[in-house]
């Protein structure tokens, strides 16, 4: 499944149903929950909570770089759909992988972040009303 502007309010439902299920998690961390759910429904969220301590932070792992950067809302949705897409297809071989807007061979990580944040930009101007909506 490659995401299309309208799997945004799906990955918001996501978000305040899983919300109710992980109360202890901060909103980066249900939206990287609601966004592996998107990805693949049949993920089993409990182990990816554990497993997944910086899933959806700028940069890789717990980079200083989320600090730096996480005003940014495109950065953020993106880096939360980056690494959902991205998780899901390495450990359940389901999804689109880290290019989760456009149908690329492979698992890229670069081609990833090209379409992805051109498409978060994109959310950003066009479609602002669902942009708006999300909390991450």
């Amino acid at each position: 499944m490659q995401i299309r502007a309208r799997d945004l309010y799906d990955l918001h439902d996501n978000f305040i149903y899983l919300s109710a299920h992980f109360p202890g998690n901060s909103l980066r961390k249900n939206y990287f929950l609601a966004a592996c759910f998107l990805f693949y429904p049949e993920v089993d969220l409990d182990q990816v909570n554990l497993n997944c301590q910086y899933g959806g932070k700028i940069g890789i792992g717990d980079s200083y770089m989320h600090d730096y950067l996480s005003g940014s809302k495109i950065l953020r949705l993106h880096a939360i759909l980056h690494d959902a897409a991205g998780y899901v297809k390495t450990h359940y071989g389901m999804g689109p992988g880290y290019s989760y807007v456009i149908r690329f061979p492979g698992n890229s990580c670069f081609i990833g972040h090209v379409t992805g944040l051109t498409f978060c930009m994109y959310m950003k101007i066009i479609q602002r009303t669902i942009f708006h909506l999300l909390e991450c």
